[in-house]
């Protein structure tokens, strides 16, 4: 999982700038960009960990 993560922040530094450059954002909405795929990877690990609280309460 943590590869993953690690894979995807990669990919985001690199992308972002070619996006950039070929959506012609500004400044702030390259960074609005990369807020919100942060903002995804916390809310994926948070609704993983959620699950694995209720598995443990099951057993």
């Amino acid at each position: 999982m943590v590869l993953y993560f690690r894979f995807l922040t990669g990919i985001n530094v690199t992308l972002i700038p070619f996006m950039k450059t070929i959506h012609k954002l500004t400044d702030a909405q390259s960074h609005l960009v990369a807020s919100a795929s942060y903002i995804s990877f916390v809310v994926m690990v948070l609704g993983a960990m959620s699950e694995h609280k209720l598995e443990l309460k099951r057993d």
